[in-house]
């Protein structure tokens, strides 16, 4: 499986350009973008057509700038583009989970609600990889410091290592951007604005 991601691009065209490029010059099998197309979701039925237009299946979530209810009515009528958050999507070996918004919460009560849902929907396939995508990163991790301070989510962390998904793609510390980290066997991904090939 090859996924080319990407995260917080925040209204800029030019990078929405870039990542539009790597997918024709890569061919990725998927393309998933954690969050924060917008800045408080201006432009933001401009903005997913021209996700559109790539032409790949693409998979999104809403960010910390987006409303879930915004970003839901924004996909209706995409061909190509597939709203992710609360929702479990199988392609080829691999099974998809999202879950968007938030990025400032330590404890996230709604997404250890959620998880119930992505176990039930895993166990349907056994045989696939999980890919978790979040917009805020897990707790202590590369990709959710700010200087020396960890500043991410704790019921992301507690997830990935009770049921150890095979790859996280998170967003919303833009310090971090493409970097990666583990915790035991799941890779960590912050893919940046400009995207990032993947394979899993």
């Amino acid at each position: 499986m090859k996924i080319l991601a990407f995260t917080d691009v925040h209204g800029v065209v030019s990078f929405i350009r870039i990542v539009r490029e790597k997918a024709k010059k890569h061919r990725p099998d998927v393309i998933i973008f954690a969050g924060d197309l917008t800045i408080f979701q201006q432009h933001l039925e401009k903005l997913m057509g021209m996700l559109d237009s790539f032409g790949f299946p693409l998979l999104l979530i809403h960010g910390n700038h987006e409303t879930e209810g915004g970003m839901r009515k924004a996909v209706r009528g995409k061909k190509n583009l597939t709203f992710l958050h609360k929702r479990h999507l199988a392609i080829k070996d691999c099974v998809f989970a999202g879950y968007g918004g938030g990025g400032f919460a330590v404890i996230d009560a709604d997404f250890e609600r959620h998880t119930k849902n992505i176990l039930r929907h895993k166990a349907e396939h056994p045989e696939k990889k999980l890919i978790l995508v979040t917009h805020g990163p897990p707790y202590n991790t590369r990709l959710d410091r700010i200087g020396k301070n960890p500043c991410g989510n704790k019921s992301v962390r507690a997830f990935i290592e009770r049921h150890k998904p095979d790859l996280v793609i998170a967003g919303h510390i833009h310090e971090n951007f493409r970097k990666r980290d583990r915790i035991g066997k799941t890779r960590l991904v912050n893919p940046g604005p400009q995207g990032n090939i993947i394979q899993i």
